[in-house]
C-alpha cells in the first residue's frame, strides 16, 4: 500500500545506512569510449623499461558535473582496455603501490615533480606486497568491448576519504620491471578532448619522470559512498525509452577490407509526428565511377573552399535547387535548404563552415562531433586528403533526378602511393522526398598505418545519445529511432537535514495526462526489469513506499521533499524514481515510462 509523503517522512527513522555507488572518469565516458588509448598503466609489462609509472591528476570537475561535490570515500578503481584493442590473455602484476592523494597544483599545473604533484593526505590504498597481485583479465577484444568491460579491478585496502571541493584527485599506479607475469597485455582506454585531466609518466627514465601530457585520462570507474556527516545525491540507471535517430558502424585503424566494396545502400526515409526516421536496407543504383567525370569538381577549384586553404579537411556551403527541393530536404529530425559537401567522406545537412576532420569525425572509435554538432550523412567519413589525387564532384541534377556526392579515387591522409585499398570510392545521392542512397566502388577501405577509424551512418546531430554500433552490412529493414529521450528525474540540491529538495521529473512525452516521483527506502541498483509487465527495457530502481502524483504535468513535473530537521536522520538514505502515463505516446502495452533512479543519503552537512 502507497503511504502519503508525509507519512513517509515519518518512517524515515527505519531507513538503512549508505550504500556503494560508482562514477567513471574523466566524465562522459561511463556509457562511450574515450577517444584515445595509451599503454599506461596496465598495458604493458615494462620490460623494456626499467619499470613503469603513471600518475594521472582528475579534475574535480569530473566528480562535480556528475552530482558528487561532498567528500566521499574512495573504496575502488577499476580501468578498461581500449575498445580497439584486439583480445589479450591478461596476466599479474606481482609488485604494484597505488597512491591516492589531492593534488596541490591541479590538473592543468602538474609538474615532473611526483612529490610536489601529491597532496598532504597522499595515501598508499594498495601494496601488491601486502594485499596481493593485482590482476589483469582477460580481455574479449573489439569485437565483444562494451562500457563495461573493465580488465583491472582493485578493491583498495586503505579506502580513501576524497573531497572534490578541496581540489583534483590524484591517482599513482608504479610498478618496476619484473613485475608482471606470464600473460599478454593491450592498450588501455584513455580520454583526451576535455577531459580534464592529466598525466605525469616514468618510462625510460624510470623512477624519474619522462614528461606531462595535459587532457590526458586513463577512463576510470571509481566506487565511492558519501562520508558520514555529509547529504549527498546520486543519479543511477537509465529511464526509458532512448530512441536516438543515430545509426552508425565503426571501422577501427588497419581494418584490412571495409565489407561495404561493391555495395549500394537505401536510407528510406519515412515522415512521421515526431520528425520521421529511415529504414535501411541493401539497394539502389551501384556506385557509377564514371559519370562523376561529367559533374562538378568542387576539389579542382570549381568552388572555393569555406574552411581551408586546399581541399585537406575542408567543406563548402552547396544551396539545394528549390526545383528539385521545392521544401527543402527533410531528413529525421528536420529540414535543409542547404548542405555542406565535406572532404572527409560526410554531408552536413545544413550550413557550416567547419571543415576539420578530427573535431568533427572519429577518432578512436569515439564519434564525438559525429553526434553533436549539425545532422549528418557519413556515407564513410574517415580522414580523406583529395590535395594528393583523385575529386569529389556534385551531379545536380543526378541520374535519379536529385543531388549526387563522389569522392572519386582520394587516399586516406599520409597515405599517397599506398595500394588501391587505401583509396576511397564513395557516393552519397539526395533524393526529393528525403531518401538517400549510399554507393561504394572497388575502393575503400582504411588498412594504413597512419589512418583513422571511419564511421558509416546517419545522425540527427545536435547531442542526440550515441547508439552502440551495427553491422552496416547485415541491416535489412533497420528502422531509426524518433529521437525520443528517455524520461528523467533529477534534484536540485543535497539533501540537508531541514531542508526542502525539489525533485523533478522531465522529458515527459507532450499530452501526458500524469506524472509521479516515487520514494522508496528499497534501492535497486542493477534496477528490476519491467518488462514482465508489458514495459520493456524499462527498470525499477526503488520499492513504492510513497507517491506523488501530478494531473498534466506538461514536459516536467516536480516534488518538493520535504527533509525532517532531526539529527536522528542523518545517514539514512532515500531513494526516488519518477513516472509517467501516456497511452498515445509511449510504446509498451502499459502506456507508462519510468525514468532513472536518484538516490539520497541524508546528513546535517
Amino acid at each position: 500500500m502507497l503511504r502519503t509523503l508525509s507519512s513517509f517522512v515519518v518512517c524515515l527513522s527505519t531507513a538503512s545506512l549508505l550504500a556503494q555507488a560508482t562514477i567513471v572518469i574523466p566524465d562522459g565516458t561511463a556509457n562511450a569510449a574515450g577517444d584515445t588509448s595509451n599503454a599506461f598503466p596496465w598495458g604493458t609489462s615494462a620490460s623494456t623499461f626499467p619499470g613503469l609509472r603513471l600518475m594521472a591528476v582528475y579534475g574535480a570537475a569530473n566528480f562535480t558535473n556528475q552530482s558528487v561535490s561532498v567528500p566521499v570515500v574512495i573504496t575502488g578503481l577499476k580501468w578498461r582496455p581500449d575498445n580497439n584493442a584486439p583480445a589479450y590473455a591478461g596476466g599479474q602484476f606481482s609488485a604494484v603501490t597505488i597512491e591516492l592523494s589531492t593534488s596541490p597544483t591541479g590538473w592543468a599545473g602538474v609538474t615532473t615533480s611526483y612529490a610536489s604533484n601529491h597532496g598532504a593526505d597522499r595515501t598508499v590504498v594498495y601494496d601488491a606486497a601486502l594485499h596481493g597481485p593485482v590482476t589483469h583479465t582477460a580481455t574479449a577484444g573489439s569485437g565483444g568491448w562494451t562500457p563495461q568491460s573493465w580488465c583491472v579491478d582493485v578493491p583498495l585496502a586503505v579506502p580513501f576519504l576524497y573531497d572534490p571541493s578541496a581540489g583534483d584527485l590524484v591517482i599513482d599506479v608504479d610498478y618496476p620491471t619484473g613485475s608482471f607475469g606470464a600473460g599478454a597485455v593491450g592498450q588501455m582506454d584513455v580520454q583526451s578532448a576535455n577531459s580534464n585531466s592529466s598525466r605525469i609518466f616514468a618510462s625510460t627514465n624510470y623512477p624519474s619522470a619522462n614528461g606531462t601530457t595535459l587532457n590526458h585520462g586513463p577512463v576510470v570507474e571509481v566506487t565511492y559512498q558519501p562520508a558520514q556527516g555529509y547529504a549527498s545525491k546520486a543519479t543511477y540507471g537509465t529511464g526509458c525509452y532512448d530512441r536516438p535517430r543515430m545509426v552508425q558502424e565503426a571501422f577501427p585503424v588497419n581494418t584490412p577490407v571495409i565489407d561495404l566494396v561493391n555495395t549500394s545502400w537505401l536510407l528510406i526515409y519515412s515522415p512521421t509526428s515526431n520528425g520521421g526516421n529511415y529504414v535501411i536496407a541493401p539497394g539502389g543504383p551501384p556506385f557509377d565511377g564514371v559519370a562523376p567525370l561529367s559533374g562538378t569538381n568542387l576539389s579542382a577549384g570549381a568552388y572555393t573552399s569555406s574552411s581551408s586553404a586546399t581541399w585537406d579537411d575542408a567543406s563548402v556551403v552547396y544551396p539545394l535547387s528549390t526545383a528539385t527541393f521545392p521544401s527543402g530536404f527533410d531528413f529525421p529530425g528536420g529540414n535543409c535548404t542547404s548542405i555542406t559537401i565535406n572532404s572527409n567522406g560526410k554531408i552536413f545537412l545544413g550550413s557550416t563552415t567547419d571543415g576539420s576532420f578530427l573535431t568533427n569525425g572519429a577518432v578512436h572509435g569515439n564519434p564525438a562531433g559525429f553526434y553533436t554538432l549539425l545532422p549528418q550523412l557519413a556515407p564513410c567519413l574517415n580522414d580523406l586528403d583529395p590535395t594528393t589525387g583523385g575529386g569529389i564532384y556534385v551531379e545536380d541534377p543526378s541520374p535519379s533526378g536529385g543531388v549526387r556526392i563522389t569522392w572519386l579515387g582520394i587516399s586516406n591522409w599520409q597515405e599517397t602511393g599506398s595500394p588501391a585499398a587505401v583509396l576511397n570510392d564513395i557516393q552519397c545521392e539526395l533524393l526529393p522526398g528525403g531518401s538517400v542512397i549510399y554507393a561504394y566502388g572497388q575502393n575503400l577501405g582504411c588498412s594504413g598505418s597512419l589512418t583513422n577509424d571511419a564511421i558509416v551512418g546517419f545522425s540527427a546531430g545536435n547531442g542526440e545519445p550515441v547508439t552502440a554500433p551495427v553491422d552496416w552490412s547485415a541491416l535489412v529493414g533497420y528502422v531509426t529511432g524518433d529521437g525520443a529521450r528517455p524520461l528523467a528525474l533529477d534534484a536540485d540540491a543535497r539533501p540537508v537535514l531541514g531542508t526542502t529538495v525539489n525533485v523533478t521529473v522531465s522529458e515527459i512525452p507532450a499530452g501526458s495526462p500524469l506524472a509521479a516521483v516515487i520514494y522508496g527506502l528499497g534501492h535497486f541498483d542493477p534496477g528490476i526489469s519491467l518488462a514482465g509487465i508489458g514495459m520493456p527495457d524499462c527498470f525499477q530502481y526503488c520499492s513504492q513506499d510513497a507517491v506523488v502524483l501530478g494531473l498534466l504535468p506538461g514536459a516536467t513535473f516536480a516534488s518538493a521533499f520535504p527533509i525532517p530537521n532531526n539529527s536522528n536522520f542523518a545517514g539514512v538514505r532515500v531513494s526516488s524514481q519518477g513516472a509517467a502515463y501516456n497511452p498515445a505516446a509511449v510504446p509498451n502495452v502499459v502506456g507508462a515510462l519510468a525514468s532513472n533512479g536518484v538516490e539520497f543519503v541524508l546528513d546535517m552537512n
